[in-house]
């Protein structure tokens, strides 16, 4: 199945997992969880034995979230590897929301990875399957030393730190240039993985990494060799870091490189953070739904009786379509794709909260959402999904009722 963009959204992050205790987990209340080792006290790998690991099902759209606890600054590994089908992606989050690191094949085989070092604290390791996939999985959460239970690939092993003696790059930043459509470098991932910036005042920058042919991801360090984030899927399958947060003036460091690829071109771009482009890219992704005001395109089907139809050709971007329930009943959604084209669906209220998505419900990779619906107006997502073919796509909207 194509890869889709991996970011796990708070709706995401939503879990019922069975057996779970609800809590306020990574910064979000009511988050549903299990501790690494049990309990607390257990999940503590600053002093742990061996690591600690466990199976873990991974239902869909909800992915599995452990927390594990640091009582002095240690060095840690963090993975998972899919049991049988699947492909994990990892992300480490703070126990206030913030994301550290996110990793997809750093261990190799479809397998995940994430190494670095962590102050005393709590911590969360989201486990999630691309493009929303049913899997079983093991995670292990362990120090250095521990014995690992994933092989880091060559990559991972070569470009896993740029450190202040890491030779690099220099970019000349200006807040004026990265504001003016951003500072622009191309290098072979060979010869140029590492770039190095420094800035005099504190900003908020997008950093994309992007070659349409292969899968590039992104590493930003700062001056002391610490992670400040990474991300590899972001846009199909380049790469992109908002940090929406101010940088603290100072030395920054660049790390890109091809996944599965040694020697091809990537384009670096460094620019200042705009709300607005990154609220369009929720939009165009179907992470979120578009307000029905005009700013953002939207198709008004209008009063959903029994049916409505409209056929788009599929893009990059989703096609947003509302229409307008009247009465209560049950709404079957289905994206059509002629040819090679895979939908993808999602469905959102009025006010742009999430009630269902789906891939591959329909027949073949054709997708559908069945669900009972109240009187309002809601908005359809239509696109398709990650690389897949360009083609027509097919949006049919009917409402069915109890037979009298």
């Amino acid at each position: 199945m194509p890869r889709k963009t991996l970011a796990l959204t708070l709706a995401t992050l939503a879990l019922t997992a069975t057996g779970a205790v609800a809590q306020a987990v990574c910064g979000m209340p009511d988050q549903p969880s299990d501790w690494a080792g049990g309990s607390a006290e257990a999940s503590d790998i600053s002093i742990a034995e061996g690591p600690l690991a466990q199976p873990v099902a991974i239902n869909g759209t909800e992915p599995h979230v452990t927390q594990f606890a640091l009582s002095e600054p240690t060095d840690v590994r963090l993975e998972a590897r899919p049991e049988g089908a699947g492909d994990t992606i990892i992300r480490l989050l703070t126990d206030t929301g913030e994301q550290l690191a996110e990793d997809d094949d750093g261990g190799g085989n479809l397998a995940s990875r994430i190494e670095m070092t962590l102050d005393a604290g709590t911590y969360c390791l989201v486990t999630a399957g691309f493009d929303d996939s049913a899997m079983t999985a093991t995670i292990q959460v362990g120090r250095i030393e521990h014995e690992a239970m994933t092989t880091p690939t060559q990559a991972d092993a070569s470009e896993q730190v740029c450190t202040p003696d890491t030779p690099a790059e220099t970019l000349t930043v200006s807040v004026d240039t990265m504001a003016s459509g951003g500072l622009v470098a191309t290098g072979m991932s060979s010869e140029t993985p590492f770039y190095r910036f420094t800035l005099d005042q504190p900003t908020a920058l997008t950093i994309s990494a992007a070659n349409n042919d292969h899968d590039p991801a992104v590493k930003l360090f700062d001056g002391q060799g610490r992670l400040v984030g990474e991300n590899d899927d972001a846009d199909g399958l380049n790469a992109r870091l908002d940090l929406t947060d101010p940088l603290s003036a100072g030395d920054y460091c660049i790390a890109v490189r091809l996944l599965g690829e040694t020697a091809a071109p990537i384009t670096v771009t460094v620019s200042v953070f705009d709300p607005q482009a990154a609220t369009r890219r929720l939009f165009a992704t179907g992470e979120a739904s578009p307000p029905a005001d005009g700013s953002y395109p939207v198709t008004a089907l209008g009063p959903l009786q029994t049916t409505l139809q409209d056929d788009v050709i599929a893009g990059d971007e989703m096609s947003w379509y509302s229409f307008d329930l009247t009465a209560p009943g049950l709404v079957v959604i289905d994206g059509i794709g002629a040819g090679l084209v895979d939908p993808t669906l999602r469905l959102f209220d009025e006010f742009g909260r999430p009630i269902s998505s789906d891939d591959d419900g329909g027949d073949e990779t054709n997708a559908r959402i069945a669900t009972p619906l109240q009187p309002g107006t809601y908005m359809v997502g239509l696109g398709r999904v990650g690389d897949s073919s360009f083609g027509l796509l097919r949006l049919v909207v009917q409402r069915y009722v109890p037979a009298e």
